[in-house]
């Protein structure tokens, strides 16, 4: 299936919600300018809140996250609720953690 085309069904409310997702870095570096992007700081928080809509009520998300974007993560997990985290301790200070989140919230009418 074509990006357009999950879009299109997405929007039209074709596709079933899903009961998990997985976010890597290249998500929490949306918009940062990266790759010829424009800067636009809140593409990474507008990316979550599309797997927010995504996801099931109660579904479970697994996100990997630079140790150095710590200070924006309230943002990023607006309306999830943190299960776990695995922490890197045993790596360099740059590794990422990950952290098991569970949706929570009501969808906007």
């Amino acid at each position: 299936i074509s990006g357009a085309d999950w879009k299109r069904q997405f929007f039209e409310g074709l596709l079933p919600a899903y009961d998990a997702a997985v976010v890597g870095p290249r998500v929490m570096k949306r918009g940062l300018g990266e790759g010829g992007q424009g800067l636009y700081p809140y593409g990474d928080v507008i990316d979550m809140a599309k797997i927010w809509c995504m996801t099931k009520p109660g579904g479970r998300m697994v996100v990997q996250l630079a140790r150095d974007r710590k200070r924006e993560w309230p943002s990023l997990t607006a309306n999830w609720a943190q299960l776990d985290r695995i922490p890197r301790d045993s790596a360099p200070t740059a590794a990422p953690e990950y952290h098991i989140l569970t949706r929570t919230g009501r969808p906007m009418p």
